[in-house]
């Protein structure tokens, strides 16, 4: 791994926390002069790899030295500034922060995404979600099941492969969907791609209960998750995410399987819903906090297999 690759990533995991600290509540106006110091530390570290780097001209040192400029124009200019004007900031780096992970990722340095708080983009994942869970338990059939996101999931993914070869595409999609886009897909894999993979895989197990079941546990524990562990979250885990957050996760999640089974499924024993309910939950949330994958993929099929289990073993199918 080169200097160039070993540095950017310190100073990615530095810059990802202080982006992150900007998206959190609890906004005080004295910590304007703590961000700022930090970002000129950031800037120095930037600046040090860039010039010991001049003889390399790779695509990374471009990248990490459009991060440094653009921290060095887009930092608000008043001593003490309104989180207004911070939050402004954020959004114009961030899109240079994706731009530096993704090209360490190709070094083979692993370095998170931003996920910034997206009302627009939470409300959507809710009212898909209980589209989908709708159209499972009252419109289609068990052979609609496959079908259906079959033909989603072959759409997206001939999606992603046309924006990966044309970057005119890439920018036209990113901008029909800006509304609840994340800024780390215009390089990866889109969510919406993700989950419609996952509706295709766990449709085959052609089972209506299960896949309501984690249609339902994705659509409310997700965001619920999220929600509480950007306000609340104190105690991190693995890979930022908090313990208050998975718990919030777990009990949505076991709330959202319980209500389900028992409006579309209420032959099944309460002794069958309760424990589908918790396997589908726990499976999906100790999941959803240890993989790197994305967890409109992960969550879905977690909560899938674990409701499968739970209900065979508990002869609810």
């Amino acid at each position: 791994m080169d200097a160039v690759a070993l540095g950017g990533g310190e100073v990615a995991l530095e810059l990802y926390d202080v982006l992150r600290g900007l998206d959190r509540a609890g906004w005080r106006d004295d910590v304007s002069t703590a961000f700022r110091d930090r970002l000129g530390q950031i800037q120095q570290r930037v600046t040090h790899i860039v010039n010991a780097s001049a003889a390399t001209k790779s695509a990374l040192r471009e990248r990490l030295n459009e991060v440094g400029r653009t921290i060095r124009e887009s930092a608000p200019a008043e001593h003490s500034a309104p989180r207004e004007a911070w939050l402004a900031f954020r959004a114009r780096v961030i899109p240079a922060y994706e731009a530096l992970a993704q090209g360490l990722r190709a070094q083979a340095v692993d370095v998170p995404s931003l996920r910034p708080k997206n009302w627009t983009r939470s409300a959507f994942h809710v009212l898909s979600g209980l589209t989908v869970l709708l159209l499972v338990e009252e419109v289609l059939s068990l052979r609609g099941i496959i079908i259906a996101p079959a033909i989603f999931a072959g759409t997206f993914w001939f999606l992603e492969v046309l924006r990966r070869v044309s970057p005119r595409a890439n920018d036209g999609l990113m901008w029909i969907f800006r509304p609840i886009a994340h800024p780390h897909e215009r390089h990866r894999v889109n969510s919406s791609t993700w989950y419609a993979t996952a509706l295709l895989t766990i449709s085959f197990i052609q089972e209506q209960m299960v896949c309501a079941v984690a249609v339902a546990v994705l659509a409310l524990a997700d965001p619920m998750a999220a929600l509480i562990g950007r306000r609340f979250g104190k105690l991190r885990i693995a890979q930022g995410r908090s313990l208050e957050g998975t718990l919030a996760f777990f009990v949505t999640g076991v709330l959202a399987a319980v209500v389900t089974l028992l409006v579309w499924h209420s032959a099944t024993p309460m002794l069958a819903v309760i424990g589908v309910a918790v396997a589908a939950s726990a499976v999906a949330a100790v999941v959803e906090l240890f993989s790197k994958l994305d967890d409109n993929f992960t969550v879905p099929v977690a909560a899938a297999a674990g409701a499968w289990v739970a209900a065979l073993a508990l002869g609810a199918i």
